[in-house]
């Protein structure tokens, strides 16, 4: 959980960076918690992200795209067995007129690629942790 409710930790594992080397990412403070907030602009637009809810295992959030793109996300963790299960949970709409609809299957295409490769990294980026932690 610290690795998503701590916004400065993202950069450790976000693929966004990566994918958009044109993004810059502003943290407000407080960083983590029930009000962390991050802004974010790029090329291809801009952003903001604010967690709106902790509990145990959910980590809740929205996003404004653009000014005008309204997402409302969630992080649920699951335990199996001695593992964590992470998943993300996306919805939004899309409220440009005429091309919306081809904007909203481009935009769930890209948003479901990249959350998956993210929640990858993050997998990776705890299980390397954990390793070190044991050395």
């Amino acid at each position: 959980m610290p690795y998503i409710t701590d916004l400065s930790n993202w950069r450790t594992w976000s693929p966004w960076e990566k994918l958009d080397p044109s993004i810059q990412f502003e943290i407000a403070k407080p960083s983590s918690g029930v009000g962390a907030h991050q802004f974010w602009q790029s090329k291809w637009g801009t952003g903001e992200m604010t967690i709106t809810s902790i509990t145990d295992s959910s980590i809740n959030f929205n996003i404004l795209f653009n000014n005008e793109h309204i997402v409302s996300g969630s992080f649920t963790f699951t335990q199996a067995q001695a593992h964590t299960i992470v998943s993300c949970k996306l919805i939004g709409e899309v409220t440009t007129p005429i091309l919306g609809g081809y904007l909203a299957l481009f935009s769930q295409y890209i948003l479901n690629n990249t959350v998956a490769l993210g929640l990858n990294n993050l997998s990776t980026t705890v299980q390397l942790k954990i390793k070190d932690d044991r050395n």
